[in-house]
């Protein structure tokens, strides 16, 4: 029988860059007994900047510090003994991670059994090769747990599980390595440790200042001859048995002697089989344990009273010379109950339940009995109040909690706090290393998550509001409440879009009862002046001219990446006859955002900007804008105009364009989803990105990208479309059909 265990096999790995690059060194300890005490293995690696006289032998001292304290107790699970340790290196070092001065970057993590505990300062990254598949550690909440232990620099544990056949990278992310992590990652998928090893180490030889230092660890299973030694009773043991029959041959062998001395008087004949001799009395008696055999004598008659004494006679009538001469008590066998007795242990309730008769009476010390009649209709009496409670929770009350039993919402509940507090720690983490774009988008997606619950959860609330905050402090939130203007009449329709034209706000309200139908609404701050039907047309975009309205239908283009050959549509209103005209718009790519400007329309496609001339006065043709050199940034998603062209991207980039060409590209750490517009007016220095699902308006300066403030507005209701004045008010409309406007 063997025993199967998992055992890691290291590959360190260090190649020191540029003097300037700082010191950089790992380190893996073994424990020679870790196999049996499930202390494992343990791993360090360490970056520090700059490599002064002061700061050069850091590292060297945490590794030291690190294997003394985490092996000190080999009883100790590995994870407390893991937890000790950073608590103890916390303390020993508080004065180096005083200094600002100084940039420390250590990973420390210990891979025992099959469970992996990491924590880190600084900058430090472990990637997982599963299954085809490269998995960061540090960033992935459903495979890998975080505990929080302590307010210090080691403040955070990651733990998870691992399986033979993983790999596994953990390393310093430096320049150098991090502009070839993709290439990296693709490696460790595909190449063993050493294969791994020499492809950065080819790296090294093109590249004088590459800097790697980590750990390759590849997780594998082992196996070795299980000992297995069987329990055994002590009396059956043969150093015991011995001693037992030792001690039995001496007193026989005194008693034999006695026999001489004594008078000529025997008991009663005895019957014994022929083979049995008389036991010599000159020679000392020789017991073995193997081969002594268990021999029963019989009695004919019962022996008379006498005075003479021998072994086994318990009819002697005087006093035994042996009892006249004290000798030693005779060691008897120890006989453990709980090895050797068949009989059950008594327990209370076995005690209670021996009241029960089978005459159906069941007692309790002298209280009345009942009757087996009366029993049986105590207990059908209480099956069927238990019947109709289950009747009437399901029927009647199936929101009503039941004691000690976690309803479905519950469970959500509990399951969406756990993610949510997960999810604030790995947000101060990004916001600790000045990632602030990861650090958003982490807080907005467990915001999100969190508004799906529909519990009041005490707790749930206590973790909304420690993420609010924590977002607000990021995004420098000012709190602002927009003023309401009046509201659309429910029987018009659903107001759906809205923008600013000519001192004039036009509105777009669907008729519920009739698809692709609806009005156009002229309004004012005071309310509606006219309204103009629109049959046959599901606009999406809504722009404002002088005599017309204008909308485009839907976002695709003749080479869209569905191979739809349908064109979107564009088409005009005009405010005085009613009339409706549309006409296709085949741009090259996929419209992905438009915005009006000066009577002229800019469309945002896939690939390219177009302008359509003329648009507010019913003008179709759409021209391209960049040069021919000239490309958009990846995912583009939002355009805005005031005579330079604005482009946000999916993940945060601002990127400018002037006459054509691109004038710059800032990253702003802001996300942009679905429900995101961009605003400016040509006399304003900002720009106004809204996020209609949190209700936040970013206040973005045009020419650094830079983040001046945040307008968390105080409404409860979402946004469904937004629109900018000339003068820089920002127009809202709610999901309840109220328009309001804000003053940024």
């Amino acid at each position: 029988m063997d025993r199967v265990f998992i055992k890691p096999t290291t590959r360190e790995i260090v190649l020191q860059g540029k003097p300037e690059d700082g010191q950089a060194d790992v380190f893996s300890y073994n424990y020679e007994g870790s196999s049996s005490n499930n202390l494992g293995s343990l791993f360090i690696v360490g970056h520090v900047q700059p490599a002064t006289e002061d700061t050069s032998y850091m590292i060297n001292l945490v590794s030291s510090l690190a294997k003394r304290e985490y092996y000190a107790q080999p009883d100790t699970l590995s994870k407390d003994s893991f937890s000790k340790t950073l608590k103890k290196i916390n303390e020993v070092l508080q004065d180096f991670f005083r200094d600002k001065d100084t940039k420390i970057n250590i990973g420390i993590f210990t891979v025992a059994g099959e469970n992996i505990f990491i924590s880190r300062l600084g900058k430090f990254k472990i990637v997982l090769a599963r299954n085809n598949e490269n998995i960061d550690i540090l960033n992935n909440i459903n495979l890998f747990n975080k505990e929080h232990i302590q307010e210090k620099e080691f403040s955070n544990i990651i733990s998870g599980k691992i399986m033979p056949g993983d790999k596994i990278f953990a390393f310093y992310p430096g320049r150098s390595i991090t502009a070839r992590e993709r290439n990296i990652k693709a490696d460790l998928l595909k190449l063993g440790a050493e294969d791994f090893a020499e492809k950065l180490g080819a790296i090294r030889k093109d590249n004088e200042n590459f800097l790697c230092v980590g750990i390759h660890i590849s997780i594998n299973k082992h196996s070795e001859p299980a000992i297995v030694i069987p329990p055994q009773p002590r009396e059956l043991r043969s150093d015991n048995t011995e001693v037992i029959l030792a001690k039995t041959t001496k007193t026989a062998g005194k008693s034999a002697a006695t026999l001489q001395e004594l008078p000529s008087m025997r008991p009663s004949k005895v019957n014994l089989p022929e083979k049995i001799k008389p036991i010599a009395t000159e020679e000392p008696l020789s017991v073995k344990t193997k081969s002594t055999p268990s021999i029963e004598s019989k009695f004919t008659e019962p022996p008379p009273k006498s005075n003479v004494y021998y072994p086994g006679n318990q009819n002697v009538s005087v006093e035994s010379p042996l009892q006249s001469k004290p000798n030693k008590p005779e060691p008897s066998p120890i006989i453990r109950p709980s090895e050797f007795s068949s009989a059950k242990k008594e327990t209370f309730l076995n005690i209670i339940l021996k009241k029960y008769k089978p005459s159906g009476i069941y007692t309790m010390g002298r209280q009345p009995f009942m009757s087996k009649n009366k029993l049986i209709l105590t207990a059908s009496l209480t099956a069927v109040i238990i019947a109709v409670g289950i009747l009437v929770k399901l029927t009647l009350m199936p929101s009503l909690p039941i004691p000690g039993i976690e309803s479905k919402e519950d469970k959500a509940a509990n399951a969406i706090l756990k993610q949510a507090k997960s999810q604030l720690e790995l947000a101060k983490g990004y916001k600790d290393q000045n990632n602030i774009f990861e650090a958003r988008r982490t807080l907005l997606e467990s915001l999100s998550l969190v508004a799906t619950s529909t519990t009041q959860d005490e707790d749930l609330q206590t973790a909304k509001k420690e993420l609010v905050t924590l977002l607000d402090e990021i995004d420098k939130a000012v709190n602002m409440s927009p003023s309401l203007l009046y509201q659309i009449a429910q029987e018009i329709g659903n107001g759906s879009l809205m923008t600013f034209a000519k001192n004039k706000l036009l509105v777009y309200s669907s008729d519920p009862t009739v698809a692709d139908s609806g009005v156009i609404l002229t309004t004012t701050e005071n309310g509606v002046e006219t309204t103009n039907k629109v049959s046959d047309f599901n606009p999406l975009y809504l722009i404002g001219g002088e005599k017309l309205a204008i909308m485009i239908s839907k976002l695709s283009g003749p080479h869209s990446a569905g191979g739809s050959s349908e064109a979107s549509q564009i088409g005009s209103l005009t405010f005085k006859t009613g009339d409706f005209k549309t006409s296709s718009l085949a741009p090259s790519g996929t419209i992905i955002n438009v915005y009006p400007y000066q009577d002229n329309l800019y469309l945002l496609v896939s690939d390219n900007i177009y302008k359509i001339i003329d648009a507010a006065n019913g003008k179709n043709t759409a021209v391209s804008w960049l040069d021919k050199d000239v490309f958009l940034p990846p995912q583009p998603a939002l355009i805005t105009v005031d005579s330079k062209i604005y482009i946000m991207t999916k993940n945060g980039y601002l990127a400018t364009y002037y006459k054509g060409n691109k004038q710059s590209e800032v990253n702003t750490s802001i996300s942009v989803n679905s429900e995101s517009s961009l605003l400016t007016t040509k006399e304003s220095a900002f720009l106004y990105l809204v996020d209609k699902k949190m209700g936040r308006i970013y206040v973005l300066s045009k020419s650094s990208g830079s983040l001046e403030k945040t307008i968390k507005l105080n409404n409860d209701q979402s946004l469904v479309s937004t629109s900018i004045s000339d003068s820089g008010t920002i127009y809202l409309l709610t999901a309840d059909n109220k328009v309001w406007k804000v003053v940024p």
